[in-house]
């Protein structure tokens, strides 16, 4: 099959599990296409884009910026497509909803049909609101992914906003019970909706029995420095545990907005000295980070619109370098591990809570090397590429077979 993926900036240093899904589809033997809007500044490629020569595949989409100059650009881009059937399809709102308002379909169309293809896949709710007439205008299923708290970015009109893409889409992939049950929520119909997970990456990770040494316990949270990922709970945390007598070290990868009130909390609490933002790190430092690892921990709070964490694809990760994992009850995380078996839990946005449920980690070597274990065989069972490829290519053999 040749499947063309539709996706916003491309290369990027972040949302690996869209190129771990292209990856995938190329191993299996599968071309892609990548379509996408061109990066902002100078991109921090995943090291996979030049080892797979992904950048042959790409092909940029003009005017993808939200703003008067796309108005402005329409006549110019009519005219160039003029010969292209379906370009009055990305102006027809009442067909296909609020989404093609955008502009970013019309404006991409003429690149778009350069191509052939048999699938489109859209990664996130908003690229496939915008491209939905691509469905009719190209004639092959229409696929839209949701990840992470996206489909909360709707708000409370989700449910109208997305009305047309539920209708008219051939499928939608959930990457946990939690957010199908989201998508059933906003109007989805469920028999359209697949569960397939983000995948994990294997390569790289190395398994190893992480046992505390004579020196502070290390701790790691991979994550976007936003405020919803709770990284200030777990900054409380650590000065809660000072203050019981356990001293940590707590490692932060990631960037974001939210750095510089973090950084401000670090000062306020007087834990300089235990706290340490490393930023974006590329992902063979991460797994570096891992494996120095005594524990990991994911504090998201979910955001101000009421979405939450989707799958918590780092909760994987961290499994398959052996690392115990401490996760904050929230949305689809609890789906990511047997918790009570191979990951605990605490309440979100209690810092004494994940301050308690650290200790309690910390002071049961043995339990929580067994539930590490678990948790990696519970990982290879779900998440890995293999696996999660072979539902992705499911799912589109039995799109292709039912047109």
């Amino acid at each position: 099959m040749k499947i063309a993926v539709l996706m916003d900036g491309f290369p990027g240093p972040t949302e690996t599990f869209i190129l771990h899904h292209i990856v995938g589809l190329l191993e299996a033997g599968h071309e892609v296409v990548i379509f996408a809007r061109r990066p902002r500044g100078v991109p921090q490629a995943h090291p996979d884009v030049d080892r797979h020569q992904l950048m042959p595949m790409v092909r940029y989409l003009p005017n993808q910026e939200l703003g008067v100059r796309q108005w402005l650009e329409v006549p110019g881009t009519l005219a160039r497509a003029r010969a292209q059937t379906g370009r009055a399809r990305c102006l027809a709102p009442w067909r296909y909803g609020p989404g093609v308002a955008r502009l970013r379909a019309l404006h991409g169309l003429a690149t778009v049909a350069r191509e052939s293809f048999d699938l489109i896949h859209c990664h996130y709710a908003s690229i496939g609101w915008a491209f939905l007439p691509y469905r009719d205008i190209f004639g092959v299923p229409f696929v839209t992914s949701f990840h992470g708290d996206h489909y909360g970015s709707f708000g409370r009109n989700g449910r109208w906003l997305l009305r047309r893409l539920f209708e008219q889409g051939d499928a939608f992939v959930a990457n946990s019970d939690f957010t199908r049950g989201e998508l059933v929520h906003l109007g989805c119909p469920p028999e359209k909706i697949r569960k397939i997970p983000a995948i994990a990456d294997e390569r790289g990770a190395v398994f190893r029995v992480h046992e505390p040494g004579r020196g502070p316990a290390q701790i790691l949270t991979v994550a976007r420095l936003h405020e919803s990922k709770g990284v200030q709970v777990a900054l409380r945390a650590v000065r809660a545990l000072r203050d019981r007598g356990t001293v940590v070290h707590y490692h932060v990868a990631g960037e974001g907005p939210y750095r510089g009130p973090l950084e401000t909390l670090v000062g306020a609490l007087g834990i300089q000295d235990q706290v340490f933002l490393h930023g974006w790190v590329p992902q063979d430092l991460a797994y570096q980070r891992y494996a120095k690892a005594d524990l990991f921990v994911l504090p998201s709070v979910g955001s101000p619109n009421g979405a939450n964490e989707a799958q918590g694809l780092v909760i994987q990760e961290a499994q398959l370098h052996g690392v115990p994992v401490v996760v904050s009850e929230l949305g689809g995380t609890p789906e990511s591990a047997e918790w009570g078996r191979s990951g605990r839990l605490f309440r979100r946005g209690d810092h004494n809570a994940l301050a308690g449920t650290i200790e309690q980690a910390l002071a049961d070597p043995a339990g929580t090397r067994v539930m590490a274990e678990r948790a990696l065989a519970y990982v290879r069972e779900k998440y890995v590429k293999p696996v999660v490829i072979r539902q992705i290519v499911g799912l589109y053999q039995d799109l292709l077979a039912g047109r």
